[in-house]
């Protein structure tokens, strides 16, 4: 299983609410995806609801599917110095919808292997080839 989740804020001086959204496979081969939107405070990286919309994805899943093995799960949009808050707390409460889920559906099957990633797009490695070909 494939999941993703991205906080998107509003422009500087704006007092509106960011808006949170997780996208996950929904089938065993992660070639169709389902998304789950939400509001929160403005300006807050951290998704308060993140183990409610992670179990909504999970129980998604299991209904079509088997249990998957393992969940490799993106995080974007989470700047350098937030990296260990918004991914210690993150990774906690996906292990804790995983259990939670596990429990609830008695599944038999051991919980999946997680591999929590974070995606950053600032970075300043710049490629070129060394000749034309």
């Amino acid at each position: 299983m494939i999941m993703g989740a991205d906080v998107g804020h509003p422009g500087p001086g704006v007092q509106k609410p960011s808006v949170t959204s997780m996208v996950y496979s929904h089938d065993r081969w992660a070639t169709r995806y389902c998304a789950i939107t939400s509001i929160q405070e403005p300006r807050l990286e951290m998704i308060e609801n993140f183990r409610a919309i992670a179990k909504t994805a999970l129980l998604s899943f299991g209904a079509k599917n088997p249990p998957p093995k393992s969940i490799i799960f993106f995080r974007d949009g989470v700047s350098e110095g937030e990296y260990e808050q918004v991914a210690g707390l993150e990774f906690k409460e996906l292990k804790a919808a995983i259990e939670e889920v596990w429990r609830e559906k008695k599944v038999p099957n051991p919980p999946p292997k997680v591999t929590f990633v974070i995606v950053t797009k600032r970075h300043h490695a710049v490629f070129f080839p060394k000749d034309q070909q």
